[in-house]
């Protein structure tokens, strides 16, 4: 996955082929995410063979680039934060100039406002505590769907009440951080809600879905299965959940990762000792999938249709940077879950079974 020509991260990684595949708008996604799991690495002392700064400062030179949205705008100004280094002004300016659109906020997707919120609440000034306040209420006002808890895909327009497990995944870490950060109870207790619901909808084997029907609180499409939601992208908010007295998370964190162990549909393990990686996710089988797709989705919409697990699935045999990133983010310096961080399919020694 490392670039050394760039430096930085692959856009993804083929394990049945043994190639990089590149894109530039999902490398500079990618590596800055990839960048927030090392730096948690690095400061529990161990030397990494990264120069994370000349990382960041080679992505950073693509800040005006059309594929810097608001979600990666405010990447970059979380990854600054957390590298413990000054935001280059161009950062800030592509960050404010965003901020100061309120009137396309209602354009914004669920995770474009998430990571816009963690990255003014990553620093340490209280303008930018002010500026994410804004945000935040923009959020409770117009993107909590009332009836569930559950956030919706953006504030208005046809898709707003399917949302994307990732885009739910955000606002409610981006919630319950930054009522953390503020002591603002009120709006911990909004990510709270939200994290009670999706526990609601985690499947029978720890499954997370990619599609839910915010409005009806009902799964809307299960497949893709992600493995990176299964061990990182859930265990972010749940982490954060645990930590104000959501006790019921941390089984759910565990039944995530057994999913990617092999307690799955295919009774397959994800983990791929050969590469060092962990294989993307289950995919359902057949053509037209995007058409069916569609179908699941409008039906979910009008009809409530509520979709159902399958075994008709096949593995996805590639892994992308960012999910080895929010892994290391989440869990470098956890001093629980031992059952997860020292299971024998993260040993190297399994490599020929």
């Amino acid at each position: 996955m490392y670039l050394p020509e760039e430096p930085g991260f692959s856009a993804l990684y083929r394990m049945d082929t043994d190639t990089n595949h590149r894109r530039a708008s999902m490398e500079y996604r990618y590596t800055l995410n990839t960048l927030l799991g090392l730096q948690r690495v690095r400061a529990q002392g161990i030397e990494l063979p990264w120069d994370l700064n000349a990382i960041y400062t080679r992505y950073i030179r693509d800040i005006d680039q059309p594929y810097v949205n608001p979600a990666n705008a405010g990447m970059s100004k979380w990854v600054a934060h957390e590298l413990g280094r000054t935001v280059p002004d161009s950062v800030e300016n592509r960050v404010n100039n965003y901020l100061r659109d309120s009137e396309n906020w209602d354009r914004w997707e669920a995770q474009d406002v998430g990571w816009m919120i963690l990255g003014l609440t990553a620093s340490p000034l209280e303008s930018d505590l002010e500026k994410a306040s804004h945000l935040v209420q923009f959020v409770r006002d117009w993107m909590v769907e009332l009836s569930t808890g559950l956030f919706r895909y953006r504030a208005r327009g046809f898709r707003r009440d399917v949302a994307s497990f990732g885009g739910i995944v955000y606002l409610t870490y981006a919630m319950l951080r930054y009522g953390r950060v503020t002591d603002d109870q009120e709006t911990v207790d909004v990510g709270i809600r939200a994290c009670r619901k999706l526990l609601e909808i985690q499947g029978p084997q720890g499954q997370w879905p990619w599609m839910i029907n915010v409005r009806r609180g009902i799964v809307a499409d299960w497949y893709q299965v992600y493995a990176v939601h299964q061990d990182s992208m859930a265990a972010l908010f749940l982490t954060e959940a645990l930590a104000v007295g959501c006790d019921e998370g941390r089984d759910a964190i565990v039944k995530g990762f057994k999913w990617v162990f092999g307690n799955n549909e295919l009774n397959h393990n994800m983990v791929s000792p050969k590469h060092g990686m962990i294989e993307r996710s289950l995919v359902r089988k057949g053509r037209f999938e995007r058409a069916r797709r569609l179908a699941r989705l409008l039906l979910s919409l009008h009809t409530g249709y509520c979709d159902p697990v399958t075994k008709r699935l096949q593995i996805l045999p590639e892994c992308r940077s960012y999910h080895l990133g929010w892994m290391l983010y989440v869990f470098s310096g956890c001093s629980d879950f031992d059952e997860i961080i020292n299971h024998p399919a993260f040993n190297n020694s399994n490599e020929g079974e």
